[in-house]
């Protein structure tokens, strides 16, 4: 990672990961994952 940029994607594919491996139908259903928290800062929308 050499730029936020690059980090926003990697953060982004972290969260997308169980939703294409078919675990969860949305990212938000996946109880393991950090995107709760960023949903919490006010970082991600709900949905």
């Amino acid at each position: 990672m050499r730029t936020l940029q690059d980090f926003n994607r990697y953060i982004d594919y972290i969260h997308i990961n169980p939703v294409k491996h078919g675990l969860v139908k949305h990212v938000a259903d996946w109880p393991y994952s950090t995107f709760h928290r960023y949903v919490a800062k006010g970082i991600y929308p709900p949905n």
